[in-house]
């Protein structure tokens, strides 16, 4: 609204050419002037914004007089602060805008998009529509996420990963379903596997390794195989097509050739057979290759006798069924004799079998 200070009545006529008499006369152009003066004098000098609490506050004019602005502050450096609405078809801001509080619209654009065409499509730049259960549709999404995934309907896969160094304990995953979703189970004192060392725990027992001599020195102790005693004492019956150790199938004797002259049965020979040859006429039985329960047979498949010697057995040999102690350091095997060594300790032998 512009400001109508000077208003047709009040207008000065100064004539159509200079000194024609027809212009205002002096009383009524000195009239006209101060009427001017006063109704400037009026709208400047009002109440209004002239005693105005707001420092820094904008006159503005209201058609009659000028009127102090609340609403719209310019401090001395310069700083707009707007309380009201601020409206505009069409404004440039070049810099940062910097809001401390909210910003109320629809319209405010980002990539020429704005606040109101939120789609639930996969649609480049859109502001994602969440529906009334705050889901929405997503492609990619790469980000670290915090929280936990409860559900897992489109979840087919997994990152899987190689791993054969890490040196720390892993638990295997257990679940109670086999299709949909389902929460993962993991045993943390009863089942776990190493991918450095190859192992996997039952219960703290090795029952699987890569590692060959753990595995030895972790079978060589019975508890290690606590949880195959426990399965095989239950009622169900457990069928093996094969049971084999490192000596031969158990239903049978590893059988083992001597053909030379002296021969010394070995260490480890537990659970063996030996057939002596012709030319084997003497075997001899070391006290330090036996441990107390080792059992071995050795068989005569000759038409001549043969001598079994015995070294450093302290407490000697002793035959089964005779009588008296034998305390001798070797016995005689019969022709086609069989005979059983036994050690009874680590330093007592008994013989059984066809010997004298």
């Amino acid at each position: 609204m512009a400001l109508t200070i000077l208003s047709t009545g009040n207008v000065l006529d100064r004539g159509t050419v200079a000194n024609d008499n027809t212009g205002d006369t002096l009383r009524t152009a000195a009239q006209k002037i101060n009427t001017n003066f006063e109704t400037l004098d009026s709208a400047v000098t009002n109440q209004t914004w002239a005693n105005a609490s707001v420092t820094n506050s904008i006159l503005r004019y209201d058609g009659t007089k000028f009127v102090a602005t609340d609403g719209l502050l310019v401090d001395t450096n310069g700083n707009i602060t707007i309380s009201g609405t601020l409206s505009s078809d069409s404004a440039t801001i070049t810099g940062d805008i910097a809001v401390s509080g909210l910003v109320d619209g629809r319209d405010i654009a980002a990539d020429g998009t704005t606040l109101d065409s939120a789609t639930a499509s996969n649609t480049p730049h859109a502001i994602v529509l969440r529906n009334g259960n705050g889901d929405f549709s997503a492609g990619t999404i790469t980000a670290d996420l915090t929280g936990t995934a409860t559900t897992a309907t489109n979840a087919t896969n997994v990152a899987i990963t190689n791993d054969t160094s890490t040196n720390s304990t892993h638990y295997v995953h257990f679940g109670s379903a086999t299709s949909g979703n389902d929460g993962v189970q993991v045993s943390e004192d009863d089942l776990t596997f190493n991918p450095s060392t190859g192992v996997l725990q039952v219960g703290g027992y090795t029952v699987a390794t890569t590692n060959t001599a753990l595995m030895d020195t972790e079978l060589t102790d019975s508890a290690a195989i606590k949880g195959i005693n426990q399965a095989l004492t239950t009622t169900s019956d457990v069928t093996f097509n094969t049971v084999t150790d490192n000596q031969a199938n158990v239903r049978e004797l590893a059988v083992t050739t001597i053909t030379s002259t002296p021969s010394t049965i070995p260490s480890g020979s537990s659970g063996k057979y030996f057939s002596l040859r012709a030319d084997a006429s003497v075997v001899n039985i070391n006290a330090t290759n036996f441990s107390a329960g080792d059992i071995v047979t050795i068989a005569d498949t000759t038409g001549s006798q043969k001598t079994i010697t015995f070294d450093t057995w302290s407490s000697g040999v002793r035959v089964a069924g005779v009588d008296s102690d034998y305390s001798g350091v070797s016995v005689t095997l019969a022709e086609y004799g069989v005979c059983t060594i036994i050690a009874d300790s680590s330093d007592l032998a008994i013989v059984t079998g066809n010997v004298s």
